[in-house]
């Protein structure tokens, strides 16, 4: 979950979040 609030809260920090998350 914490991951995809990262990835939700800044495009910019999808660097910071998985990559496989943020394909999904």
């Amino acid at each position: 979950q914490n991951m995809h609030v990262k990835y939700d809260l800044g495009k910019g920090l999808l660097s910071f979040a998985p990559i496989e998350c943020t394909q999904g």
